[in-house]
């Protein structure tokens, strides 16, 4: 399920920047809604619903955390906001082993954003620790810019969080 929605607010300096939205409950949005550009890069996704109305956290928001993986090289890692520069990323847990490099795409690898969606490219890399690297992703969203939005509904999104809540609960 696709839909789309015009940005009524939209904060980009804050430390926690959130979105609202044109549709609501009535449009079919619900919580866990993906928000991607109709350039198919990431911005989002929704957190609470009202009748006609949505608010999402940004992906400039230090509480925002999403999967992220390597479009051609299959690494994974985590990727989150610092807080810092509203145009970068940090992506971080890369495996040591990883053959990561400056240019590679990072797309959205999780439960909520399509897994075509881009996030951004590779600027630079570190080893953080001596068994991971953290690497700098430059945002293919210019979050200022951001006036209408796709939001996307993963149909399987709460099968698939009671499947995997079932394995941890059982300690595996």
């Amino acid at each position: 399920f696709f839909t789309t929605a015009s940005v009524v607010d939209n904060t980009v300096t804050r430390q926690r920047n959130y979105i609202t939205m044109d549709k609501g409950i009535e449009d079919s949005i619900r919580i866990n809604m993906a928000l991607i550009t109709p350039e198919n890069t990431i911005v989002g996704y929704v957190l609470e619903c009202s009748t006609h109305l949505s608010v999402a956290i940004s992906v400039l928001n230090t509480g925002f955390r999403t999967g992220g993986q390597a479009d051609t090289k299959g690494y994974l890692g985590s990727v989150y906001w610092d807080g810092t520069d509203n145009g970068r990323l940090t992506m971080t847990e890369i495996d040591q082993y990883a053959d990561i490099a400056v240019g590679d795409t990072i797309r959205a690898y999780s439960s909520i954003f399509p897994a075509d969606v881009v996030i951004g490219t590779v600027e630079e890399f570190v080893m953080a620790r001596s068994n991971y690297y953290e690497a700098k992703v430059r945002l293919a969203t210019d979050m200022s810019k951001v006036k209408r939005v796709l939001v996307a509904d993963y149909a399987y999104l709460a099968e698939r969080a009671e499947l995997e809540r079932s394995i941890s609960n059982q300690g595996r």
